[in-house]
């Protein structure tokens, strides 16, 4: 079985390049990633080959805490339905 995560959950990571003017489309091309699939709601992209473009981000980004920063470019809506439920919880656990 090969690890996927959602497509769309690499939208931040995309953001997150921009964010250092480093150019997404090159990371996504250099790690086999295609950025079109963000855009569909079953786009999948291998766990492996989203590590590869976070090795390639590290290569070009001077601040090795760059991926801490994920968290100014993130939006619930990133992960569809459960993004939503998130914003619509009181807790991370739902409501009690």
């Amino acid at each position: 079985m090969i690890a996927t995560t959602l497509a769309s959950a690499a939208r931040p990571f995309w953001r997150l390049l921009e964010l250092y003017q480093a150019d997404p489309a090159f990371v996504f091309r250099e790690a086999g990633l295609d950025p079109a699939l963000m855009d569909e709601p079953r786009g999948r992209y291998s766990a492996e080959r989203r590590m590869a473009a976070w090795a390639k981000a590290a290569e070009l980004i001077p601040d090795p805490c760059f991926g801490l920063r994920v968290a100014d470019v993130s939006s619930p809506t990133d992960l569809h339905a459960i993004g939503y439920a998130f914003l619509a919880s009181s807790t991370p656990r739902g409501r009690s």
